[in-house]
């Protein structure tokens, strides 16, 4: 039973990796070579540009299936390169166009591209939250929330993601500087915008609200949370 309900979590968690993939925008960071469109005998390579913008129609065993929305400046010297290559191969090249092709996973590898924009997911984590009540301000502990859904859009050097998590979690309620810390379960709720710098460096933003019950000052009490250098999403 334990084994059955691991493989369906592991085939899930694939199946949002391949959707997560499916449903992004990307954009070349290099020149690229190998893009076929049809299943004839004879073939012609076509040649990517560096800023050529796809997305992933497909995932095949050895294959993607892409489809090319705007196609980025090859140089003419690296044209005359790759010409020159598979000429001695008997092989005719040709520049890429708007148009759907399939390529060799080899010849697309995860350092010649990156996102432009896509649906994000993944752990959220807070350094503190500063709580705001009826008797002043509070600093309490952070940590792990839960489960964040966003948004990323990638402007070189930076990408952005607005996001949203609410759901259950161990929620503290004391101030970090008493000395018997203290967590509670409880409910809550945080928006905010996360940046990453170079897709290294993170800083953010977050607002949110906890509810613990019991009487507790600051139930439904709003709070931020903001640092840089601080990992808050994966």
């Amino acid at each position: 039973m334990k084994k059955s309900l691991l493989l369906i979590c592991l085939a899930l968690l694939a199946a949002m990796a391949t959707a997560q993939v499916i449903g992004s925008k990307y954009v070349l960071d290099t020149n690229v070579a190998g893009f076929l469109i049809g299943n004839n005998r004879v073939l012609t390579v076509h040649i990517a540009g560096r800023g050529t913008q796809f997305e992933f129609l497909d995932i095949h065993e050895d294959t993607y299936s892409i489809k090319i929305s705007k196609t980025g400046k090859i140089e003419e010297e690296v044209f005359t390169a790759f010409t020159e290559k598979y000429t001695k191969l008997h092989i005719p090249v040709a520049p890429v166009d708007t148009d759907i092709y399939r390529i060799a996973k080899d010849d697309l590898q995860i350092w010649m591209f990156r996102y432009m924009s896509s649906f994000s997911h993944g752990p959220l984590a807070i350094p503190f939250r500063l709580r705001f009540g009826a008797s002043g301000p509070s600093l309490s502990a952070g940590g792990s929330l839960g489960y964040y859904i966003g948004y990323s859009w990638n402007v070189e050097p930076i990408s952005i993601t607005p996001l949203f998590s609410s759901g259950l979690s161990l929620i503290p309620v004391v101030d970090i500087n008493d000395s018997a810390l203290k967590s509670e379960l409880g409910i809550y709720g945080v928006v905010g915008v996360a940046f990453k710098l170079y897709q290294q460096m993170q800083f953010g933003v977050l607002a949110g609200m906890d509810f613990v019950g019991k009487g507790w000052e600051y139930d439904w009490k709003p709070w931020i949370s903001f640092g840089v250098g601080v990992a808050f999403i994966n």
